[in-house]
């Protein structure tokens, strides 16, 4: 099967891939972005449930490529019937003539062939073209350097037997009426494996599995146990203490083979610091010992530098999806080892950004909302994910005809900054129509208007005219200025749901000086806002542009600049709520990938907010931290916060004390990332120390999820101190641990 002349990349893929893979957006990348001189490419596929590659797990024709999958969990797919399974993977699109690098048209083609290969045909046509019959699509993400990627097939597709032997439960004391073991997952960046502060009673590592994604594959060949990366078992990381006489310096480099830049060769990492607060031997609740410390077994997955690299989250999904089916793998493998079913398993994942359809739709949150759902009726399952950082970044403002919030003269006010080596990105999403369930193709009722777009000069940008787009697939136009394309549009109807129209502008300061740019400052987008009446809000999203590693200076953050929005009070402080009438909004900026209905939302405040009140006693009234997101309303339902902890020491000295990457480091970790592990630590806690006093959060969604230390809201209204605003950010109670409090205050 061939593609037609009128197939591209959007018609599989979307307009983040055209992009990010094509000129001249890719020029614009960073690292492994910029380049196509690697033949593998991860990605995440929507594919039927009676694909090939779900039992297969490796399809290869000479004509269309190599599609294999990673490690995956056995009962991901057990509730088949549905309209689609989501799956990562590794693909190979055929060589092309020449030797070359292959092209966007080569990934389209090869994705295409894929996608058809199934026991029925997926796909129809209409008037000549080519229209996927049932609901499916890929996010291309990062290409993979060939010294990452395993080019046999496994033996094995799970791996070697790594905990078959009785080792593992001899590491733990036998105490009648105590549970074996908690698991804590944490998938971050820059993991630290040979930290002391992992290391249990008797001196050997609590991390019993940790997959390296980007790190080179292991060698001999027979040890090599993942598609991509490394994996290293505690026996592994024990084998490379000792051989190193536990020089960290010297082991980190033999587990990577790291070059200079790529995260973990400096003296912090994000994810050194939220591993030490989610299952480091410092900061235990009241009441827990370090015995219970012991009985936490922990899994941890660094993803690759590219992911972090990547400020918008391009380059994520197949390798975060990835990570999820590797550790409720190994956390079976971690329960066979004692003999059980299944344990508890806590999950950590401080990772997020701002675009997205902000309603559970999302691809990769569908995906892992997928997974948790399923591992909840096994044993306890609670994955933890920060509310996000946004709160005052003027990243999202709404279009409501019936509360006229919509700017003057019906303009976005979207400021560039100088000195962006990054493309800034403009998501519009409008309120799902009628039939916004029916398949792709099944028209184009509600389709908005293509946008004008002035720079900062006032002339406007011309928008290339381009076939007319369709209901299922994504309308792309070049943008130019100057005869020079500086960036694109699109409009599409996200997985056949919501029109979504996304604006990319190019950097305005490239890294290298021959490309075309985009001049700083004011821009001004007018969208059609007609489609909102009667139908709910029109969401305006500009995509983070400032990664997690602190590896990309030359990235800055693009805004809307609203005159009507109050973002500091008379008093100096950043605004703690909505400015009427203004089309800038912070309760909205929720984390993107936290708005499906199987995840915990943690929020940040200060930890110095108290006072002292009568009779001795300390009563705490905790602030949200500035820059915590809230949902938009927790009467319509909506995603919003369920609880807090501490992000900020005080208002002097920002942030959480932690470790770096190296035993007796010191770090400080900034922001909602640094609440979230304190509360996965506790409920972690929880379950093993049962006998302790405890609060249940439950609802609906979560389930009873316990944690220790949580202090609930008194209510919220009748005049009391924390009503509907503050429990929109704070959720319904703060976590106060001894490490921040020295005790456990009343709250009032």
């Amino acid at each position: 099967m061939e593609l037609n002349d009128k197939a591209t990349l959007s018609k599989i893929a979307g307009p983040y891939e055209v992009w990010a893979l094509d000129e001249p957006g890719r020029s614009y990348g960073i690292g492994a972005l910029s380049k196509a001189d690697t033949r593998h490419f991860a990605a995440m596929a929507e594919l039927p449930d009676d694909h090939l590659l779900l039992r297969e797990r490796s399809i290869s024709t000479t004509e269309n490529g190599r599609f294999r999958t990673p490690i995956l969990w056995k009962n991901a797919f057990m509730n088949m019937g549905k309209a689609a399974c989501f799956v990562p993977m590794v693909f190979e699109p055929p060589v092309p003539a020449g030797d070359r690098s292959p092209t966007s048209r080569d990934i389209a083609t090869s994705l295409f062939t894929l996608a058809a290969i199934r026991k029925e045909a997926m796909f129809t046509t209409f008037g000549g073209d080519i229209t996927p019959a049932i609901q499916t699509g890929f996010r291309v993400n990062s290409p993979l350097p060939p010294r990452t990627v395993e080019t046999s097939d496994p033996p094995n597709g799970d791996g070697r037997p790594v905990v078959t032997d009785t080792d593992l439960v001899s590491r733990l004391p036998n105490e009648a009426g105590v549970p074996p073991v908690v698991i804590v997952a944490v998938i971050d960046d820059g993991i630290p494996i040979a930290t002391r502060n992992l290391r249990d009673r008797n001196g050997r590592s609590r991390m019993e599995f940790c997959w390296l994604q980007s790190a080179p594959l292991a060698e001999p060949p027979l040890f090599r146990t993942v598609l991509f990366g490394r994996e290293l078992t505690g026996e592994d990381i024990a084998g490379l203490v000792k051989k190193h006489q536990g020089d960290e310096d010297a082991i980190e480099r033999a587990a990577r083979s790291r070059h200079a830049g790529e995260p973990h060769t400096g003296s912090a990492s994000h994810g050194a610091g939220v591993l030490d607060l989610a299952a480091g031997f410092h900061h235990l609740p009241d009441g827990a010992s370090g015995l219970g410390l012991d009985r936490i077994r922990v899994i941890g997955v660094e993803l690759p530098a590219p992911v972090m690299l990547d400020t918008v989250g391009f380059g994520k999904d197949a390798f975060v999806l990835a990570a999820f089916h590797y550790v409720f793998a190994r956390a079976d493998a971690i329960a066979a080892a004692y003999g059980v079913k299944a344990l508890p398993l806590v999950i950590n994942f401080s990772f997020g950004f701002s675009g997205g359809p902000h309603d559970g739709t999302d691809r990769l949150e569908q995906a892992i909302e997928d997974l948790v759902k399923a591992r909840k009726k096994e044993a306890p399952t609670v994955l933890v994910m920060p509310a996000g950082n946004t709160f005052n970044s003027r990243l999202y403002g709404e279009i409501d005809v019936e509360r006229a919030s919509l700017p003057a003269s019906g303009i976005l006010p979207w400021r560039l900054q100088p000195s962006d080596a990054t493309s800034n990105y403009l998501e519009v999403w409008y309120p799902a129509s009628p039939g916004a369930d029916d398949p792709p193709g099944a028209g184009e009722d509600g389709k908005p208007g293509w946008p004008e777009i002035f720079d900062p000069s006032g002339s406007p940008v011309f928008l290339k005219e381009g076939p007319a787009g369709t209901a299922s697939h994504t309308d792309i136009r070049p943008l130019l200025r100057d005869g020079h394309q500086i960036g694109q549009v699109s409009l599409d109807r996200f997985r056949g749901r919501r029109w979504r129209l996304l604006i990319v502008l190019a950097p305005t300061e490239p890294r290298d000086p021959a490309l075309p740019r985009c001049p700083a400052g004011l821009w001004r987008v007018k969208v059609d806002g007609t489609t909102a009446e009667g139908r709910g809000v029109i969401s305006c999203r500009l995509q983070r542009d400032q990664d997690l590693s602190g590896r990309n200076p030359a990235s800055r953050q693009s805004y809307f600049d609203d005159r009507n929005d109050v973002p500091i009070h008379e008093s100096g402080r950043l605004a703690t709520e909505d400015t009427p009438g203004a089309f800038v909004r912070r309760f909205g900026t929720l984390n993107g990938l936290a708005t499906h209905n199987h995840v915990l939302v943690v929020g940040g405040f200060v930890g110095d907010a108290v006072l002292d009140g009568s009779g001795g006693e300390m009563t705490v009234r905790p602030v949200p931290a500035a820059y915590s997101s809230a949902g938009r309303d927790t009467a319509t339902g909506g995603p919003n916060v369920h609880c807090s902890a501490s992000s900020d020491q005080s208002y002097a000295v920002r942030g959480v004390r932690t470790t770096g990457t190296r035993s007796g480091s010191s770090d400080r970790l900034i922001g909602t990332s640094a609440a979230t592990p304190q509360v996965a630590r506790n409920i972690a806690f929880a379950y093993l120390h049962s006998e302790l006093p405890h609060q249940s959060l439950g609802s609906h969604k979560l389930g009873d999820v316990p944690i220790m230390n949580l202090h609930v809201f008194p209510g919220t209204s009748g005049g009391s101190e924390f009503g509907a605003v503050l429990t929109r950010r704070l959720g319904a109670g703060v976590l106060f641990t001894p490490r921040n409090w020295g005790g456990s205050p009343e709250v009032s």
